[in-house]
Formats: C-alpha cells, sequence, structure tokens
C-alpha cells in the first residue's frame, strides 16, 4: 500500500481476499485500496460474488486475506435480509445506532427529509414499499455520520 503522504488517505484497503464456501472458491485474491472521499461501485452479473465481496469486508462471513477499514462504516444491506415484519415504526428502525442520545428524534426527522420520508416515522417498517424500505435503510445507515457508506444493491426498489 501507499504511504498516506503519497495519496489520499485510504478507508478501505483489502489485500489478496478469498472466501471459499465448502469446495467451492468464491473469491480469489481480491486486492483494492479505496480512498477516503471517493465513490467506488462493484459491478458484475448475479451470482459474481459482489456481496460476498460486501459480507467479507464487513466481517459477516470468514474469509482469507487482509481487510483494513479506516473509519466508522453505515451499511445498507439488500432489501431480501432484513425481516420486514419486525413490529418496528421507522423511528425506531432508523434510530438503532444512535437510540441513546437525547435528541433523537430532531435527527431522525432530519434525515427522514433528507431521503424523502418526511413523516414517515411511526409509520410500520412492515407497511413501506420496498423503496420506502429502502430509503429508511438508508437514512439508518447514515445517521450516526459513518466515515464508510457501504450499500448492496442500494437502488432495489427505488423509483428513479
Amino acid at each position: 500500500m501507499e504511504s498516506p503522504r503519497n495519496s489520499k488517505e485510504k478507508v478501505i484497503a483489502v489485500k489478496d481476499l478469498s472466501v471459499t464456501f465448502g469446495e467451492v472458491e468464491v473469491l480469489k485474491d481480491i486486492s483494492f485500496e479505496i480512498s477516503k472521499g471517493s465513490f467506488t461501485g462493484i459491478v458484475g452479473p448475479n451470482g459474481a460474488g459482489k456481496s460476498t465481496l460486501i459480507k467479507a469486508i464487513l466481517g459477516f462471513i470468514d474469509y482469507g486475506g487482509m481487510v483494513v477499514l479506516n473509519g466508522t462504516v453505515g451499511y445498507v444491506p439488500q432489501l431480501s435480509s432484513f425481516n420486514r415484519e419486525f413490529p418496528m415504526n421507522v423511528y425506531d428502525f432508523v434510530r438503532l445506532p444512535i437510540r441513546k442520545e437525547k435528541d433523537w428524534k430532531e435527527k431522525v426527522d432530519a434525515i427522514l427529509s433528507e431521503v424523502g420520508l418526511e413523516g414517515f416515522g411511526t409509520k410500520l417498517v412492515g407497511k413501506l414499499s420496498g423503496g420506502e424500505f429502502q430509503r429508511a435503510a438508508l437514512a439508518r445507515a447514515l445517521i450516526s455520520k459513518p466515515d464508510i457508506l457501504i450499500l448492496d444493491e442500494p437502488e432495489a426498489g427505488v423509483d428513479q
């Protein structure tokens, strides 16, 4: 890796990352770095390992190699990975990362407005459309002002 003096500060560094499920090697020797302030996309067909790569970076699955995250992380998973029938309103869903803060309601209202969900705080998560839920998940990831934002299929269910 380059020295931070010679380049922008790296917020994600991945070196020789490999993931194996049983006998199947899903990812092999993946290496890259992402600089602070940059936007990076991972593209490929269904089943190519994009979500597996994200889960390895976040430490949700076992992997070989090295991953370094330099900062706090906000994460929006694919829509299908959250049980939307859990009896929770949007306020409670979005405020989970900041639930102990006294001024949480003002912060949640502000972030809901930013993602186009103004007035949705008392609505049950299970009653949201797919796009509304994706916006609520984005609000939840942004509420704590993370240094790194990782989105898995961020436009799924969201209208233009």
